[in-house]
């Protein structure tokens, strides 16, 4: 059964909706480990993803994941392990920026462009209109006019 990981975001805490995302773990396995560990909390210590805010909703993709303001923090330490590279060739691909906590969810195919690099770790099967409605919140400077943040994620069985 192929893993796959939950994220719902919320909008000053009220439920926008649900993003499942399928990770990649035969490709990407040290990097699909190091976002499901940030979803489900990072060695049983509640540090990771929930209750961080989107950092960027720009073009055509979503940012998140930095929970704690400095984008730093990686589950591997400062020698993240390198996965096999592959393009984004999907709407709705997870990438893990390099070796940090933020992810970024790709609105069309193509490659990374220089903000974008990181690890192809998943992708969006389903919450395609969860997707829609957080690229419609008004932004300033490409930074969310509004509160939006992850309020739940974690593995789905």
């Amino acid at each position: 059964m192929p893993t796959a990981a939950f994220i719902d975001f919320g909008l000053y805490g009220e439920l926008i909706g649900r993003l499942i995302i399928q990770l990649d773990t035969d490709h990407a396995p040290n990097a699909s480990q190091a976002f499901l560990n940030l979803c489900t909390g990072w060695n049983g210590k509640p540090i990771g993803y929930k209750m961080s805010l989107v950092n960027l909703i720009s073009g055509p993709s979503i940012v998140s994941g930095d929970f704690d303001g400095q984008a730093g923090r990686s589950v591997y330490g400062d020698s993240f392990p390198r996965d096999a590279e592959r393009a984004i060739e999907h709407t709705g691909t997870v990438t893990l920026i390099d070796n940090t906590c933020k992810f970024c969810i790709h609105m069309s195919a193509g490659k990374n462009n220089e903000q974008q690099k990181g690890q192809v770790i998943g992708r969006v099967i389903e919450g395609q209109a969860v997707l829609n409605n957080l690229m419609a919140i008004l932004t300033d400077k490409s930074v969310p006019a509004d509160a939006v943040a992850i309020i739940q994620c974690g593995q789905m069985y």
